[in-house]
């Protein structure tokens, strides 16, 4: 999912995918996440997992621009991958089963 804009009441809590304006842009193999260093766990619903896909020349990890990695990925999501948890979950045990470097 492509952002668009982003809005929030309060940059401190977490953010939630109510917080973004997004469209979809393409379906990516579930590999796209273990394989990029710039995609990261952004937040875990009740149905999905959601990871941010951030430019690759930043880092979401380096504190400088805000104290919390949350409040960085949502200003720096360019894209969202929406994974419903059992196809992460289906896509992890074949990962394990046919013994996947990245795990």
């Amino acid at each position: 999912m492509r952002v668009l804009f982003r809005g929030a009441y309060s940059l401190i809590l977490n953010h939630t995918l109510d917080n973004f304006f997004y469209v979809h842009e393409e379906y990516v193999d579930p590999k796209y996440i273990l394989d990029n260093d710039n995609v990261t766990l952004q937040s875990v619903t009740d149905k999905h997992a959601v990871f941010c896909v951030s430019d690759p020349e930043f880092n979401v990890f380096e504190t400088k621009m805000a104290p919390f990695v949350w409040i960085i990925q949502y200003f720096k999501a360019q894209r969202l991958i929406i994974v419903s948890h059992d196809v992460f979950n289906q896509w992890v045990f074949f990962q394990k089963k046919h013994n996947y470097e990245g795990m």
